[in-house]
């Protein structure tokens, strides 16, 4: 079977990538306050995204900055309108 050989990222590699994931996570926060500045979505909606977005970066982490190729077995708050 085809899986996807096992990569190791060397430390320096992971912080090179933490430092993009962080940066990444940063702009996207930026972009949700301001759809609340400019009244796109509401504060509580803002907030549960703001959430997603950290536990999604906090398993980035935990996988090793390595993309999982799986799909969500989980359906993520309303992501009809959420595609991302």
């Amino acid at each position: 079977d085809n899986q996807t050989p096992k990569v190791e990222l060397t430390e320096k590699q992971k912080q090179e990538l933490d430092k993009l994931y962080l940066d990444l996570l940063e702009t996207k926060k930026e972009i949700i306050n301001k759809y609340v500045e400019y009244g796109v979505i509401t504060k509580e909606k803002a907030d549960k995204k703001l959430n997603w977005l950290d536990e999604h970066y906090q398993k980035i982490k935990d996988h090793g900055y390595i993309p999982m190729h799986h799909h969500k077995k989980h359906k993520d708050y309303d992501d009809k309108n959420d595609h991302d």
